[in-house]
């Protein structure tokens, strides 16, 4: 649960969001301390490390880490006695969401470049093919959008490159 980003804001409150003991006292809930991940940030800007502290330092702050998502370009080639052929990557984004709360969704879409075909659209690590021509790489920038079960969302983009090799 996030805390309120305004109104009535109690040591009570920040206590369930972020835990401790008691008596409650807010010293506990520098960031970085035994309560409060390090960098967390409110509606006010963020928690204090340390120095002065107040409750209003928490509007809006979250025990749940910030989601974020990490993904790898991915590249495929194949080769033959033609000017063309079918690429398909043989490696995956190696798609990978941190913080959030699990499960998640992915959604990819296609940002610029190509328009190569997509196994999944929604899979966590799908593959792209084409046919390629020699000479002409199939180069495409590709964004996936993870959603965490809480509704918050994080993106990055990766380049997908499919090459043709002509053997003859």
């Amino acid at each position: 649960m996030t805390l309120p980003t305004s109104g009535p804001l109690s040591l009570a409150d920040i206590q369930t969001e972020f835990g401790g003991s008691n008596p409650i006292s807010l010293s506990e809930y520098y960031a970085g301390g035994a309560y409060v991940p390090a960098g967390t940030t409110g509606t006010n800007g963020p928690v204090p490390s340390s120095g002065t502290i107040s409750i209003s330092n928490f509007y809006g702050t979250s025990n749940i880490p910030t989601l974020s998502v990490t993904a790898d370009g991915v590249f495929g080639f194949n080769s033959g006695p033609s000017f063309s052929g079918f690429v398909t990557t043989f490696d995956s984004p190696n798609t990978t969401p941190t913080g959030g709360v699990g499960p998640y969704t992915y959604a990819w879409t296609r940002v610029s470049g190509f328009s190569p075909a997509i196994s999944s659209s929604t899979a966590q690590n799908p593959t792209w093919s084409e046919t390629v021509s020699d000479g002409t790489d199939s180069i495409s920038t590709w964004r996936v959008t993870v959603t965490d079960s809480g509704s918050r969302t994080a993106s990055t983009d990766i380049t997908v490159t499919l090459t043709w090799l002509d053997t003859r």
